[in-house]
């Protein structure tokens, strides 16, 4: 093996088993060239070893030194620096210290801010926008994963928040929407839910705005009664037949319901319930009442009563009512080989759930 030292080539000595050769350097920065051996194949060096003396010795491990701080950063036990740039809008700062590292970036009236402690990590984001100031964070610790986003108007804040910790997942928003299907493997419980289908096999809440109901105690088909019966029996034209329907879809997709006592003897049950429904009891009234004080309005040209003329004025305010009064029925249900079914309504319960039961008589 050769070796070039100072741009000089010298032959290297092959001496118990090792190349060696000794020199005296002449700048603090010597270059030193070990030359390939005409080998065929790789050639492959180990136990290199720079030491003091003529005598090469056997081969020592080199001792790993950590470099110490010396000077001015031997005393730093802080730093906080602001970075700008004259031809940017872009600045940022960072502090850092032994408890951790907070870097901030801003950019007009946005700002990034990132925060980095022994367990746990922050990020945050923030705008100014037309006097609302905007808020998104993630935060980071052993414990679990928060994540948050608010708004805050003239002092008052809306905000939403997750919280995944290893037992359970905390939502706290004005409103969550879930698009798609969602499987619960579990008990779903709440003070009020509202859907357009609610299937449930027992369901105990304090108030249910729904269009249909279909459980196993309650089923929608004996509750909500056949419309087109009751339709039928009113002998309407086309025109008011539909609206009539119109105004009992509104009743059944409106009706609100509390379930205030559940008695179970066996395979037989009572169930009262107090819902509300639209009174349309007073507003068939108050169009009889107007009849009585308008007769004239409801005339043909012949000067006779014209009943379809007063049918469709009494139906429009019953569409267009809004007050709504409370009954409270006993359910009497029954459990079949189809499940629990509802026995065979009265005709006041019936008129009750309809909204026109006369309570005043």
């Amino acid at each position: 093996m050769d070796i070039v030292i100072q741009d000089k080539k010298y032959e290297t000595l092959l001496k118990n088993g090792k190349y060696q050769f000794t020199f005296v350097p002449k700048t603090a920065t010597e270059k030193i060239k070990l030359l390939h051996m005409g080998c065929v194949g790789d050639t492959r060096l180990n136990h290199i070893q720079l030491e003091q003396g003529t005598e090469a010795t056997f081969f020592v491990a080199p001792d790993k030194k950590v470099n110490s701080l010396s000077g001015i950063f031997k005393q730093l036990r802080d730093l906080d620096i602001q970075m700008r740039d004259q031809n940017s809008e872009l600045w940022g700062k960072i502090k850092l210290n032994n408890a951790g590292a907070i870097l901030d970036f801003y950019k007009e009236n946005i700002k990034t801010e990132i925060t980095t402690l022994a367990g746990k990590v922050n990020l945050a984001i923030s705008e100014l926008d037309n006097k609302v100031l905007k808020k998104s964070a993630v935060s980071i610790t052993p414990n679990g994963i928060t994540l948050g986003s608010g708004n805050t108007i003239d002092g008052r804040t809306i905000a939403s928040i997750m919280k995944v910790q290893p037992d359970s997942i905390d939502l706290i928003s004005p409103l969550i929407r879930v698009t798609g299907n969602m499987v619960v493997d579990g008990t779903l419980e709440g003070r009020k839910i509202k859907a357009n289908t609610l299937e449930t096999g027992h369901h105990k809440a304090g108030s249910i705005t729904t269009e249909l109901l279909a459980a196993n105690a309650v089923k929608a088909d004996k509750v909500l009664v056949d419309m087109k019966n009751v339709i039928d029996k009113e002998n309407l034209n086309e025109e008011n037949s539909k609206k009539y329907e119109d105004i009992l879809k509104k009743q059944y997709t409106d009706l609100s319901y509390e379930i205030t006592n559940e008695d179970y003897n066996g395979d037989e049950a009572t169930i009262t319930v107090k819902v509300n429904v639209y009174d349309l009891y007073k507003a068939q009234k108050d169009a009889t009442t107007y009849l009585a004080e308008n007769p004239k309005e409801f005339k043909d040209e012949d000067g006779k009563y014209d009943a379809e003329k007063f049918i469709t004025y009494k139906l429009d305010k019953m569409k267009e009512t809004n007050e709504k009064t409370s009954y409270t029925i006993d359910f009497y249900v029954v459990n079949t080989s189809d499940g629990w079914t509802v026995s065979s309504l009265s005709n006041s319960d019936i008129e009750k759930l309809h909204g026109i039961y006369d309570y005043e008589s």
